[in-house]
């Protein structure tokens, strides 16, 4: 991600360790972290990024491996800002469901 570079899309398999389907609603999509390194990045930060199309409605019973996407990042270019601290770093992407 970066300055002029196209949304990318979220997606994923779900992981159940029960011995049937569990039903979902939705996943939410949130930034958890950013890091750079492995620590936590100096001059960027969660609004540097926009997530669309979180929450992802998914109303099905799930078992393992069954896909999801839906959902978008993208980098907000500010150019009033310096955002160089986001350079070379890494966006920690939290998901939950119910």
């Amino acid at each position: 991600m970066g300055p002029g570079v196209a949304a990318q899309a979220l997606s994923g398999t779900f992981t159940n360790p029960n011995a049937g389907p569990v039903y979902v609603n939705d996943i939410t999509v949130s930034i958890g972290s950013i890091t750079v390194g492995g620590l936590p990045a100096v001059g960027c930060e969660a609004d540097d990024y926009t997530i669309t199309g979180s929450p992802i409605s998914i109303d099905a019973e799930v078992i393992t491996g069954t896909a999801w996407s839906g959902a978008t990042i993208v980098f907000n270019n500010e150019a009033a800002e310096n955002q160089d601290g986001c350079k070379n770093a890494t966006v920690n992407l939290v998901y939950s469901s119910n």
